[in-house]
């Protein structure tokens, strides 16, 4: 009876991974889906998008301004004086209005000013009517101190730009990172599966041990306490397999979050099952290559960089606003007057005894007669200046410490590949070691199995032998497995781990 129970356990335990439908999976497709569908990579790809519209807002700056202005007006105003003529005055006033401003990237900024107005009023006392106003201005202002100069007035563009270049590597840094636990992942799945055939072959020894003795003490060539001495390690061995379904089924959820959206809930019930073995690919790399090239690709820094330069920009701005204000000024306009003449006699208030037919024309003619201009300059001295000064500190404060943060993060990365490459070696010298102790516990099991039939050997020492070649079996693996993780995280660090 105890012997159908234990292949009932033992067929359970070896179904226990093909109860669910099993999907046979290579490293490329499971990377593949990650990038595909990872929420931490969908968060980081909006910012990209995010600093172009702020790149396109600093350069809309520069961008003319073309206004217009119409109006019209109607108004009666009581006159409270006997030298009007009437007790209230109306007006009709027409307003058309037109302006283009500009600020270019030399700080220089001009507007065009086009005013026109036509009015048509019941005064009697005025020569024209209606009469017709037009002006033409234009207007420049040169910085010559605070503001002045392409570097100025273009740095808020150009740290909007050394932002937007930053997200692009922290995008980069984000995809590399997922397809960096991906693929640890993934091979812990390898390694813990790899381990669940070792303890359930473990486990099939030691039930073959149990029958074994069971048979012995039937026909009386064993003590009965040999069978209890057999049962208790197959109950060890089913106990080892349990804990190892329990981590064959972390990792897979680990999986399954870097690879499931909401919308994709099914995932979770999919069992990944890898079809990649692990290989081992000596590194043809010495650490001063490996260090030269994850100093120019690795993206964590090209991201500090950008966020380096961009500080640099910002200090750049405040140290200008310290500067006091000098801008020089400059104006020149035409103004023009028309609109039907009125012909008054000489008395009080005079009556209209012709009309000279005029119009709007007549001012647009009459512009270049009647000329304006100015020059001059604008000084301004900010008593105390202490917010500009603040703000200098603030901004020269921020850039050390972003240097300093780029120079930490350089000498960990150098550390990193360090580290890394002497992990790789490391391995390779586990591994061979491993595969050694393997071969060399597998010869030792089997010898002493051949003594145990012969009466020469005892359940103990098999059963000890047998952990031996289980370990000797897992330490092989996990040296595989550990040489392509650790071989995964020196291609991270140099921005290179994409397959």
């Amino acid at each position: 009876m105890k012997s159908l129970v234990i292949f009932c356990l033992l067929v359970f335990f070896s179904g226990i991974l093909s109860a669910q439908e099993e999907t046979p999976v290579s490293l490329k497709q499971v990377i593949d889906l990650a990038l595909k569908n990872n929420l931490d990579i969908a968060v980081e790809s909006y910012n990209p998008e995010i600093f172009d519209t702020r790149v396109s807002f600093e350069k809309a700056k520069f961008e003319p301004l073309f206004a217009a202005t119409l109006d019209t007006r109607d108004s009666t105003t009581p006159s409270g004086s006997s030298l009007v003529g009437e007790e209230a005055t109306t007006n009709e006033q027409f307003t058309y209005n037109f302006s283009w401003d500009h600020q270019l990237q030399t700080g220089t900024r001009y507007n065009v000013v086009f005013n026109n107005s036509r009015l048509d009023t019941t005064q009697r006392f005025t020569n024209l009517n209606p009469s017709f106003d037009s002006s033409l201005f234009a207007n420049l202002t040169q910085p010559l101190l605070r503001g002045f100069g392409t570097e100025v007035t273009k740095a808020p563009i150009r740290i909007a730009e050394a932002n937007r270049l930053a997200s692009d590597h922290r995008l980069r840094q984000r995809v590399l990172d997922i397809a960096l636990q991906v693929e640890q992942a993934y091979w812990d799945l390898v390694f813990f599966r790899g381990q669940m055939d070792v303890r359930t072959q473990s486990l099939a020894s030691a039930t073959a041990l149990y029958e074994n003795n069971k048979k012995q003490v039937e026909v009386g060539t064993m003590a009965p306490l040999e069978i209890v001495v057999a049962e208790a390690e197959v109950a060890a061995r089913k106990q080892e397999i349990i804990t190892t379904e329990n981590l064959i089924g972390n990792t897979e959820d680990r999986l399954r979050n870097l690879v499931t959206t909401e919308k994709q809930s099914d995932r979770w019930d999919m069992k990944f099952v890898p079809s990649d073995e692990p290989m081992v690919r000596p590194v043809a790399i010495t650490s001063e290559e490996a260090i030269k090239k994850a100093l120019a690709n690795n993206p964590d820094l090209k991201a500090l960089e950008m966020d380096l330069s961009s500080d640099r920009l910002s200090k750049r701005l405040a140290s200008d606003a310290l500067k006091p204000q000098l801008d020089f000024q400059a104006s020149a306009g035409l103004t023009g007057l028309g609109g039907d003449v009125l012909i008054q006699d000489d008395s009080f208030p005079p009556n209209v005894i012709g009309v000279i037919p005029g119009g709007y024309s007549d001012a647009l003619s009459s512009l270049f007669d009647n000329k304006t201009w100015s020059i001059g300059f604008i000084v301004g001295l900010p008593v105390g200046n202490h917010a500009a000064e603040a703000d200098f500190v603030r901004a020269d404060l921020t850039e050390k410490q972003t240097a300093k943060t780029l120079e930490t993060a350089r000498q960990n990365l150098i550390f990193n590949i360090r580290t890394s490459i002497r992990n790789l070696e490391s391995d390779l010298k586990r591994l061979d070691a491993a595969r050694a102790s393997r071969i060399l516990q597998e010869k030792k099991l089997d010898a002493e199995r051949k003594k145990l039939a012969v009466g020469l050997s005892t359940n103990y020492i098999v059963l000890d032998f047998q952990d031996d070649l289980a370990l000797a079996q897992s330490q092989e693996l996990l040296a595989t497995v550990d040489y392509e993780k650790n071989l995964a995280q020196l291609e991270r660090f140099m921005g290179e781990n994409l397959p």
